[in-house]
């Protein structure tokens, strides 16, 4: 798998049980070759703190761009 940085939009956010959320991205680049079980690492904003990013498993990838987290 490729490394590569992208800036994602957030497209949705499902409750599946207490604390634990499905978050919906727009990402081209990542879903074109995202695997369920695969991780991508996420950072929320432009700065050092958190200072390392945060890894989440991805659930789904769609043909049209959009990839799942859990």
């Amino acid at each position: 798998m490729s490394e590569f940085q992208q800036k994602c939009s957030i497209l949705g956010r499902d409750c599946l049980a207490p604390d634990i959320f499905r978050l919906t991205l727009q990402a081209p680049k990542i879903a074109a070759d995202a695997r369920p079980g695969q991780f991508v690492m996420v950072r929320v904003i432009d700065g050092l703190d958190p200072l390392l990013r945060r890894p989440f498993s991805i659930h789904r990838s769609f043909a049209d761009g959009n990839i799942s987290l859990l």
